[in-house]
């Protein structure tokens, strides 16, 4: 009975030393987030600038760069949009990211960030594009510094209280 008691013990604080850990690797996971936004979005102005691609090719040669990412998806859903539907850009660009946010560790914040991008695609000249990109790109690096601020300050926090709560737990068993 009590080698029982104490194999439930490990596998209590087991589980909660797992659960600290997950909860600390989604902090990870929107800083990587947010950085794989900003380069997504450098090469978008660079498709869009240099190369004069239209918005649906630049936005899908942006999505197969980075197609291991989970905010490649925005712009892949969003290319898929402009060419297989009557949308205008701000309304494709708004599904694809609304649809797709859940896919990835972005807050509401965030997600308002990256709305305002819509607002001015496709709508003006390449120059108002390229600095409302550049506009966007500094807001999500804000976005990022904050983000590893929370990461430094909340992943310790988390896995020390896995530890303990597991302990805890299983104190308040025995």
């Amino acid at each position: 009975m009590l080698v029982l008691k104490i194999l439930g013990g490990i596998l209590i604080i087991i589980s909660s030393i797992l659960i600290g850990l997950i909860k600390a690797k989604d902090f990870e996971k929107r800083t990587a987030d947010l950085r794989d936004i900003i380069s997504i979005l450098q090469v978008l102005e660079t498709e869009i600038c240099y190369k004069s691609n239209i918005l649906s090719v630049a936005m899908l040669n942006c999505a197969q760069l980075k197609s291991g990412s989970n905010t490649a998806s925005f712009f892949k859903r969003a290319s898929e949009l402009l060419e297989n539907r009557d949308m205008s850009s701000e309304e494709a660009w708004h599904e694809a990211v609304t649809k797709n946010i859940k896919k990835t560790s972005l807050r509401e914040e965030d997600l308002q960030i990256l709305l305002c991008l819509g607002n001015s695609l496709g709508t003006s000249d390449y120059e108002g594009q390229i600095k409302n990109i550049g506009f966007i790109i500094k807001q999500v690096d804000g976005q990022v510094a904050k983000a590893d601020a929370e990461c430094s300050k909340y992943q310790a926090m988390y896995r020390k209280l896995g530890i303990l709560s597991g302990i805890a737990v299983v104190i308040m068993l025995f």
